[in-house]
């Protein structure tokens, strides 16, 4: 029994092969008071080991008989699951191909629509282009017609005498024998103010004039053989224009209703109460207030391009190469100005022109107060350290914290001090940030709106301010410009 061969035969023994019988012949002894692990060991151990052996073989059995079933149909489950799964592997194969051609089909289909999209686009674009040209040529028709019919009516009288009181004025002021159609009561100044200012002689007068046109502008007329000198000259009107004039000159320019099909709408009510205008003074006033209306809508359109002609004359105090007269502003508006400025700065100041330009539009919106603005540019550059409450924090540098000081003059900023001095361990960490900027900044000041950070941000750290203004605007500078306001 101890030999290593009967040990191996137990170990290696095919338990699987133990049917009822082995079991049945066994049972006899197994139930015998005696045949347990205690009796054995007291006369043998080795013959304890032999019959613990064969109570577990009996055991086994026990176990082995329901789970034999189980083990028969597992293997015939795995040949049928290995079978489903050949089929399935095949069927994904398949699946895939097909989803690829899918694929495909789905792209050329696509790329259909959106063409198809595209095209019926532009045909719904050009129907409408069609529809608003033919509603204005109609109506250019009918103006045409009825301005022609008003000139004959109205004006041929008026066109018959400007000749005759033109040279009546200029000739000898002799008694009109009544056969020369001339305006009654004619007078010389009313005359020619209404020739000079209806159909300027003269514009863009530098500061010396010709003097061929002293004797105009003396008033020197020659009456009756003599020369009746008026001493008051011409008064001298200062044209220099204005924020607020360029910004109606603009308004009115033609330009900014060209593809405005509301203009055909106008255009088409002008027509259809025409014929009542002459009538009844009452519909041409609010004929007027509706077009006056209507041109208003464009009004934010000519602020801003006021705004930006007198940024570009403020650009020559960054460099003298950046100067623009109005005539060649103008010029430039009408064919596009966002294109030509970006062009006609150097790249280092494009930035610097962008940000101003939205800071002066928020500025004239009142999204931003000159307080706030003046604050910006001047930080607390005005302050003295001795005259302002006393820095608390050792490692804020005195210029930081006279920006600080300049800052509290503003509503949301005016606990900042004390705020910093409260919470100097949180302020100190974001201040030592590498870019504080995309930080949160401490006791709430991240509720701030864009400018209001900007302020802050500039306050603490100016080297990060500009890295800070760069995200708060939009600029695709080789399509032209475009601005996020604050």
């Amino acid at each position: 029994m101890s030999s290593g061969a009967f040990l191996n035969s137990l170990f290696t023994f095919p338990k699987d092969n133990i049917n009822e019988e082995m079991v049945e012949l066994m049972e006899p002894y197994i139930t015998m008071p005696d045949y347990s692990l205690e009796s054995a060991l007291k006369t043998c151990g080795q013959v304890a080991g032999l019959l613990s052996w064969t109570l577990a073989m009996a055991s086994f059995f026990a176990v082995n008989k329901e789970v034999l079933p189980l083990k028969a149909n597992l293997g015939l489950l795995e040949v049928q699951n290995a079978k489903a799964s050949k089929e399935l592997a095949i069927a994904q194969a398949e699946l895939d191909e097909k989803q690829a051609e899918l694929d495909v089909v789905n792209a050329i289909y696509n790329e259909a629509m959106a063409k198809k999209q595209d095209l019926q686009d532009t045909a719904e674009t050009c129907k409408r282009k069609m529809i608003a040209a033919e509603a204005l040529i109609a109506g250019l028709q009918g103006e045409k017609e009825r301005w022609t019919e008003d000139s004959k009516k109205r004006f041929q009288s008026q066109i018959n005498r400007i000749p005759n009181d033109a040279l009546y004025s200029l000739a000898k002021r002799t008694r009109n024998s009544g056969n020369i159609p001339l305006t009654e009561d004619l007078n010389l100044i009313d005359a020619l103010t209404d020739a000079l200012l209806s159909s300027p002689l003269i514009e863009d007068v530098g500061e010396e004039l010709d003097p061929v046109l002293d004797n105009v502008l003396d008033k020197n007329f020659v009456k009756s053989g003599t020369i009746l000198k008026v001493t008051a000259r011409t008064s001298v009107i200062d044209f220099t224009v204005t924020m607020k004039g360029l910004e109606d000159q603009l308004l009115g320019r033609g330009d900014l209703l060209v593809d405005d099909e509301s203009l055909i709408e106008v255009l088409k009510t002008t027509k259809e109460t025409a014929a009542d205008v002459a009538k009844q003074l009452d519909v041409a006033d609010a004929t007027n207030k509706m077009i006056n209306l209507a041109r208003e809508e464009y009004r934010p359109v000519a602020s801003r391009g006021s705004i930006l002609y007198f940024l570009i004359c403020d650009m020559a105090m960054v460099n003298v190469m950046y100067q623009t007269s109005l005539v060649q502003f103008l010029g430039i508006f009408d064919l596009s100005l966002e294109r030509y400025t970006c062009r006609g700065l150097y790249e280092i100041h494009k930035f610097l022109f962008t940000l101003l330009l939205t800071i002066k539009i928020d500025l004239s919106e009142n999204n931003i107060t000159h307080e706030e603005f003046g604050i910006f540019i001047k930080g607390g550059a005005a302050l003295d350290l001795k005259a302002v409450e006393p820095k608390t924090c050792r490692w804020v540098t005195d210029v930081t914290w006279l920006n600080l000081v300049a800052l509290t003059k503003l509503d949301y900023f005016k606990e900042i001090l004390v705020k910093v001095k409260r919470s100097e361990k949180l302020w100190k960490a974001w201040y030592e940030k590498d870019a504080p900027e995309e930080e949160v900044i401490p006791d709430g000041y991240d509720a701030l709106n864009s400018f209001q950070k900007l302020l802050l941000l500039r306050s603490w750290c100016p080297d990060r301010t500009l890295a800070q203004a760069r995200s708060m605007l939009l600029i695709p500078w080789d399509n032209g410009m475009q601005i996020l306001s604050f």
